[in-house]
């Protein structure tokens, strides 16, 4: 067989390797395995992208070295361990390989329209690469969504598009795949030219776009899930979710930080529950953990989960675990002390350490772990006024008087804390005074309008 072969195609803009194949079969009037067989390598050997299979190809139809690499790059070829190499990048198998496939119905009409005098009209249709990514929503050059066209398990029957449109053929150039257009968003346009060039002007350019997109699908959803409460969004749920996550994305780190504390902030559950607030997005960050693509993400939204809720030390949050405990709330502080909640709601709330209007769960309601810790410490040794005076050997006006004179100061002035006194307070108080107490606690009396008498307690 003398090669190039005198019928053979030229190659569409953005095709993928099998959509030329079954085409070059076509237009010899073979199917794409026979053809495969006459090309000299079985069917198979083109459906796992076997490079002297895509020599053979290039060589019968007469393609230049750019022409068979665009081919190549626009398919997605398999780089191990379930990964293919896209577009000068490494994606994850189903994200190019679906037994559904899509494409642009006004892109085959306008196809099959370019050569009116072709005598199969399937024969011009070319399934372009960037319709295999799920990621991509819709024809940015049509302005019309991806649609499925067809359904097949079995690779050789799913890849020979030419015998698939050729069926199709008519439907589609009466438009009956034909949907309501829609403009792109910037998401679209931003994902169709970084497939086509490369170039990427927002944050998003130092990753990778199968972790970029995913992130943007799953933050988006989260985002949406949020504000709608939940509502139905119609077909277009993922497109939606895609460029509402792009939207935020897109402006950085910072806006990506502050997103996720908005996410955070909403959960109204009364345990320490990150999935409940992020959904989707936790589990597939923590699906991801040994994906280096998806660390950047993984290591922002640890850290927020971190600054949110009273993470115990030692426990493990996607892949890391906490060396100490950043943040308190009443609830786990109350467990450590061996008090109760709202005992340390109050003493915290009069040290500034809690807000006192905060109307968030209880969960959420946190203080500073290690700023505090001192203070939580001293919470189980409190005691009430009599123990205190009881510990100073003072009388209880001698006590109240201290206070008011802010001799002696409570540990909390929390109106409702029962047991404000550290007992060292007063002890040491005592000990200061050394042999100034009797003459210095009668002189409280005193000015008290109280008498002194000579068997008065003498603060110790």
């Amino acid at each position: 067989m003398p090669f190039p072969l005198p019928l053979r195609p030229i190659p569409a803009p953005r095709e993928t390797v099998l959509s030329f194949l079954s085409r070059f079969a076509a237009v010899n009037a073979a199917t794409m395995s026979d053809f495969s067989i006459d090309l000299g390598h079985q069917i198979r050997r083109f459906l796992d992208f076997d490079a002297a299979a895509l020599d053979r190809l290039a060589e019968a139809a007469g393609l230049e070295p750019a022409m068979r690499e665009g081919l190549v790059s626009w398919t997605g070829v398999p780089a191990g361990d379930v990964r293919m190499h896209y577009r000068g990048e490494i994606f994850v198998s189903r994200a190019l390989r679906n037994p559904v496939m899509r494409g642009c119905p006004l892109c085959l009409r306008e196809d099959a329209r370019a050569k009116p005098d072709h005598p199969e009209r399937a024969m011009a249709m070319a399934m372009r690469g960037d319709w295999l990514l799920r990621s991509v929503n819709l024809c940015c050059r049509h302005h019309h969504p991806l649609v499925p066209l067809w359904e097949a398990v079995r690779p050789a029957e799913r890849f020979d598009s030419a015998a698939r449109l050729r069926d199709l053929a008519p439907r589609i150039m009466a438009g009956a795949f034909d949907r309501p257009r829609s403009a792109p968003t910037a998401y679209d346009l931003w994902l169709d030219r970084r497939l086509e060039t490369g170039a990427d002007p927002t944050w998003l350019a130092g990753h990778g776009v199968y972790a970029a997109t995913t992130i943007c699908e799953l933050l988006g959803a989260a985002l949406l899930q949020h504000r709608l409460s939940g509502g139905d969004r119609g077909g277009r749920q993922e497109a939606e979710a895609r460029a509402t996550g792009f939207a935020v994305l897109s402006q950085g780190e910072r806006a990506f930080r502050q997103a996720l504390r908005d996410l955070a902030r909403s959960s109204t559950g009364t345990q320490i529950a990150p999935r409940q607030a992020f959904g989707k997005l936790y589990d597939a960050l923590d699906d991801y953990l040994t994906d280096a693509d998806f660390d950047p993400f993984c290591t922002l939204l640890r850290d927020c989960i971190f600054e949110t809720w009273p993470i115990a030390a030692g426990e493990t949050v996607l892949g890391e675990a906490l060396r100490a405990r950043r943040l308190h709330s009443p609830t786990t502080a109350a467990k450590e002390a061996g008090v109760t909640p709202r005992l340390v709601e109050q003493i915290m709330t009069d040290a500034g350490a809690l807000p006192a209007e905060d109307h968030r769960p209880r969960v959420l309601r946190t203080f500073d772990a290690a700023r505090f810790a001192w203070l939580l410490a001293e919470i189980p040794s409190l005691v009430g006024p009599s123990e205190m005076q009881a510990a100073m050997g003072a009388t209880e006006a001698q006590l109240r008087t201290l206070r008011e004179d802010e001799i002696l100061r409570p540990l909390t002035g929390h109106p409702k804390v029962k047991a404000p006194w550290r007992v060292a307070d007063g002890l040491a108080l005592i000990s200061e005074l050394g042999p100034w107490r009797r003459p210095f606690c009668l002189a409280i009396q005193a000015g008290k309008g109280s008498s002194p008498r000579s068997d008065a307690p003498a603060c110790g």
